[in-house]
């Protein structure tokens, strides 16, 4: 009776302890369209009700803590870009592992934005075989195509990647926030996983921020996500910079830019066409 009743003891420690760690921390967009779930190991991304991306997030305990963050509105103002008055409106998932190292999640209604602060970075993106995708191979010019597949191909990828989750549905990932310390990363194919991997070192305990914009393709090119999370400039006067007119030499000359007179006739150019 003894041994039995110590199995029995025994049995609902483990399960307590396994529900301990298995305990999943969730967050919506306002708008309750998006919705974000942390587990230990595992980020799931959901819109409209459905799994559209999965991303590993290392193997830390996350959902040591979790305190969520009620919805948040910053406004700021752009000298030049998709528009001039932004609206940032997010509700904000701080959470924790027992050593104080924090992942930060903002779900918005145009899409997802995390970051790691004190925990090294394990960030994978899952992209299944059969799912289209457009991502441009990395090179040191950046000036390569964005082919469609459906199939991984192995290998090293810049931002942007845009994914096709369902017909019409699409997911953009990219980076923002890089501050000094912070390495550039780029995406490195290896199967359906699509692991986040620097170009340096990071030498910040602050880690940048990772992108998904969701919606249509037009959502996706209103979005201003990035500049949402990527912080204040640090010019405080702006009055002096006045966007107009500007000719590029490249195309025509390529690699003249390093020939002052050629780059003077072009400046000289944008001048006259005021």
């Amino acid at each position: 009776m003894r041994i039995r009743l110590f199995s029995f003891v025994a049995l609902l420690g483990a399960l307590f302890l396994e529900s301990c760690y298995t305990r999943i921390a969730n967050i919506s967009s306002p708008d309750k369209n998006i919705r974000v779930s942390v587990s230990d190991s595992i980020m799931t991304v959901r819109y409209g009700g459905k799994v559209v991306q999965t991303i590993r997030i290392g193997s830390n305990h996350w959902t040591e803590s979790s305190r969520i963050v009620e919805t948040v509105e910053d406004r700021y103002t752009m000298i030049s870009g998709k528009r001039r008055e932004c609206t940032y409106k997010y509700r904000a998932m701080s959470c924790s592992d027992a050593n104080g190292k924090n992942l930060l999640v903002r779900v918005s209604n145009d899409g997802v934005a995390f970051r790691f602060n004190g925990a090294d970075e394990q960030v994978s993106f899952v992209i299944p075989d059969g799912t289209r995708r457009w991502l441009q191979r990395q090179k040191t010019d950046y000036e390569g195509f964005y082919p469609e597949s459906t199939q991984a191909s192995n290998g090293k990828y810049s931002y942007p990647a845009l994914v096709e989750y369902a017909d019409g549905m699409f997911g953009l990932i990219t980076e923002s926030g890089i501050n000094h310390g912070n390495s550039c990363s780029y995406l490195t194919c290896s199967g359906d996983r699509y692991p986040v991997t620097y170009t340096d070192n990071d030498e910040t305990d602050t880690h940048a921020w990772r992108i998904l914009m969701l919606g249509s393709l037009a959502d996706i090119v209103e979005s201003t996500l990035v500049t949402d999370v990527a912080g204040g400039g640090t010019v405080t006067d702006n009055s002096w910079i006045k966007p107009g007119v500007s000719s590029w030499i490249y195309w025509a000359y390529n690699h003249s830019s390093k020939d002052f007179q050629k780059v003077k006739e072009y400046i000289d150019l944008a001048v006259r066409r005021v």
